[in-house]
């Protein structure tokens, strides 16, 4: 079962014996802070967790699977998110 942000923040006040509306206001503004540093073109690296980029996908020809119609799917932007090692370790324990 998936964990919405509602759910996630309810959790994390648990956890942190603190309010909800106050957990609110951090995940936003940490995520604020992430959309912001990806837009900016840094690299995040939370050590033991994650890094993430931004990084330009060029422009390509693409078949639609139920036409077979070939289209051209314009150069876009992804997030490009790896796990580190640590993070994963800690699952597996």
């Amino acid at each position: 079962m998936a964990v919405n942000k509602k759910q996630f923040i309810k959790q994390m006040a648990k956890n942190g014996h603190t309010t909800q509306l106050a957990c609110r206001e951090y995940l936003n503004l940490a995520l604020d802070t992430f959309y912001e540093l990806l837009r900016d073109g840094k690299e995040i690296k939370l050590y033991g967790i994650l890094s993430a980029e931004l990084k330009t996908m060029p422009e390509r020809m693409a078949r639609n699977p139920q036409t077979g119609k070939e289209c051209m799917v314009p150069e876009h932007k992804r997030v490009k998110i790896k796990i580190s090692q640590t993070f994963r370790d800690k699952l597996n324990d």
